[in-house]
């Protein structure tokens, strides 16, 4: 393989150029000739992607995964990035740590602490757990929270294909007191803008008809603290619907963060307040595939041992057959490196952990290069990209 700096300067010698007052700066980008291979190679100074453009920014984002290169060193890899980045090539950005987008509290540099989801600061009011926390204009925390009383929950990690999520919601109340809990009637979506959007108007019909939810009949009263005559907790079926040629169908969900909002009311006395309650949740994928390092490295005249972790999120494809098989990437494109074979996860109990994700194990012939697992399962691909080093 060739090294990338040969390989960088002839892109840039076919880029279309343009001189402004900052500078020479490449604004057009030729594709590579068909059968040029597209993708990590490993060059003498470290891991390197051919083809990808570098002229506005130190870092790309590859196979979902943000990533760093050293521009002083023919962009050679650095790791996977954590910090800012710009994002859309506007003036907003987004928060990586990792590689991926964070989602937790972080502190600036002058030690105060911030909260994110999903890359994005969140502002105003913003539930975690079962606390109510206030954050400024500016993402800052306002160091004001509050215990909240009537909570809603449900599964933190939903499936993609899921017909119903169940909510549950709960009253926590040390004094006791009364309360009742209406029914779901909205979720929203987080999107990359760092806002709430209301998911029901984002699967607009074909045939006009609107969109929307339906629950189980929910609307009960609930008693202010666990061990009285009431109920304090009670669940609830949420079903995402939409309509496509007359016909009723449930919503995907695409990877992303997600709330559900239902009307809560304190009772009290003849006075009654309502507030929203909110249970949160991020949507999966149906299988989710994990390789057991990111890059593998591997002695010349031994075979590498690769372990593949399977998931199945999905209720649906519980129980299917799964098959996996190993990809390399080449000039031709991906081309198979170890042939599909069946996993029977009834085989080994070892081979299944305590939350149901499936260990498959697979040997190669250490050859440098570019691979991914592919995983079937019910008919579906699912994939998982990992990186050898020959050693």
């Amino acid at each position: 393989m060739k090294n990338l700096a040969g390989k960088l300067a002839a892109v840039l010698a076919a880029a279309v150029m343009t001189v402004s007052a900052a500078g020479i700066s490449v604004c057009a980008f030729d594709p590579p000739e068909e059968g040029t291979y597209v993708g990590w190679e490993h060059s003498p100074n470290g891991w390197t992607y051919t083809f990808a453009e570098f002229d506005d920014g130190p870092y790309r984002k590859i196979d979902g995964v943000m990533y760093d290169f050293d521009p002083s060193d023919n962009y050679v890899c650095s790791g996977k990035h954590s910090g800012w980045t710009d994002y859309n090539g506007i003036k907003k950005y987004r928060y990586y740590h990792d590689g991926l987008p964070y989602t937790g509290w972080t502190k600036t540099k002058s030690g105060k602490r911030k909260y994110f989801l999903d890359g994005f600061p969140v502002k105003g009011d913003f539930q975690i757990g079962d606390k109510l926390y206030s954050f400024g204009k500016d993402g800052v925390y306002t160091g004001k929270s509050k215990k909240l009383i009537l909570t809603a929950k449900c599964d933190e990690k939903i499936s993609a294909d899921a017909d119903n999520i169940t909510l549950t919601v709960t009253a926590n109340d040390p004094d006791g007191g009364s309360y009742s809990a209406g029914e779901p009637y909205k979720m929203e979506r987080w999107e990359e803008n760092g806002r709430w959007v209301d998911y029901q108007g984002l699967a607009a019909s074909l045939d006009g008809k609107k969109n929307g939810y339906e629950v189980s009949d929910i609307a009960l009263g609930l008693e202010g603290r666990e061990g009285g005559c009431e109920r304090n907790s009670a669940e609830k079926e949420f079903y995402p619907l939409k309509y496509y040629a007359g016909k009723r169908t449930y919503l995907s969900l695409p990877a992303g963060h997600y709330r559900i909002a239902l009307t809560g009311m304190n009772l009290n006395g003849e006075q009654k307040s309502s507030y929203d309650v909110y249970a949160m949740f991020e949507a999966v994928s149906s299988v989710e595939v994990k390789m057991s390092e990111d890059i593998y490295k591997a002695e010349a005249d031994a075979d590498i041992d690769i372990q593949t972790y399977i998931t199945v999120n999905s209720q649906k494809l519980a129980g299917k057959d799964i098959s996996v098989k190993i990809e390399k990437k080449t000039n031709l494109g991906w081309e198979t490196a170890v042939k599909e074979f069946r996993f029977d996860k009834d085989a080994s109990c070892d081979s299944v952990s305590a939350d149901g994700t499936i260990t498959a194990d697979v040997s190669m012939p250490p050859e440098t290069g570019y691979y991914r697992a592919v995983v079937t399962v019910g008919g579906k691909s699912y994939e998982a990209a990992f990186r050898v080093e020959v050693i």
